[in-house]
């Protein structure tokens, strides 16, 4: 009996440890989501208060040095921001996210060949991670043109993150980076045809065209304005709406009439509305 009795002592104790280490760690999860959020918003103290919570309870818990590391970027605090990702990568240097934000520390300030350093090293990590090919390329134009401001140089890094998070899917996250890389470098096209694209992809047309819209009246490149134009019919296509699909493409053909992909959008266009032989 006393044999038994302890041994269930002993499993309840364990059973008790376990269960407070997933609540603290829920708990922290949770803490992060908040605090990220909200940092997200701009409100960079009160995100970072947040964070330093989530260390108290769970310290080894990266993610939210590295958000911290962040937001002090992001107020162009590069000194305090490398010194919280330093903390990290002595602790895990192959942490991917680390490397990611300490490239921007160092490149947002204009130290491009560090920059280049930590970036060849973060490729040999992660050979097929495609964010570190793309912040090579930027240190490059950074190095070769000097005339990237640092606000133009965070909006490219916010829409780089919200366009993975778009074609993963994760809709509603994505857009507040890709609001964030606006408020930024509100001339940042691409993020505009980006954040019009993910609303039509939920089904929330009305709330996409004038994104686009605002997009085709004031960007001027060919390249964005087609990809704009393609998005744009696609809506009306989507929505049902075959009249003003055909419209659409109509008016996409005379700025690009050897796109075929106007011709095959306004061919469904006419198959929906049930004019076949048109």
């Amino acid at each position: 009996p006393y044999y038994s009795s302890r041994v269930t002592l002993i499993l309840l104790t364990v059973l008790l440890l376990f269960t407070v280490q997933v609540s603290h760690a829920q708990n922290a999860d949770s803490m992060y989501i908040a605090s990220k959020n909200i940092g997200f918003k701009g409100e960079y103290e009160i995100a970072r208060a947040g964070l330093e919570k989530v260390l108290q309870v769970a310290p080894d818990y990266y993610d939210a040095r590295v958000f911290i590391a962040r937001t002090f970027s992001w107020e162009s605090k590069y000194a305090e921001s490398k010194y919280h990702l330093n903390l990290v990568l002595n602790q895990d240097p192959k942490n991917l996210e680390a490397l990611d934000a300490l490239i921007d520390a160092l490149r947002w300030p204009g130290e491009t060949d560090s920059a280049m350093i930590v970036c060849k090293k973060a490729q040999q990590y992660y050979p097929n991670e495609e964010r570190f090919k793309v912040k090579e390329t930027e240190i490059i134009k950074q190095q070769t043109a000097r005339k990237f401001t640092v606000d133009q140089l965070k909006a490219d890094s916010f829409y780089t993150k919200g366009r993975e998070l778009a074609f993963k899917s994760k809709y509603t996250e994505a857009r507040v980076l890709l609001d964030s890389a606006l408020g930024r470098d509100p001339k940042l096209f691409e993020a505009s045809i980006l954040k019009g694209c993910t609303f039509s992809w939920q089904q929330k047309y009305s709330e996409a065209r004038p994104i686009l819209d605002k997009v085709l009246k004031e960007d001027t490149v060919p390249a964005r304005r087609k990809e704009a134009l393609s998005a744009r019919a696609d809506i009306e296509v989507y929505d049902l709406k075959h009249k003003t699909a055909q419209q659409k493409c109509d008016t996409a053909l005379k700025e690009f009439p050897n796109a075929v992909e106007f011709r095959k959008k306004k061919s469904i266009a006419y198959a929906n509305d049930e004019y076949y032989k048109e």
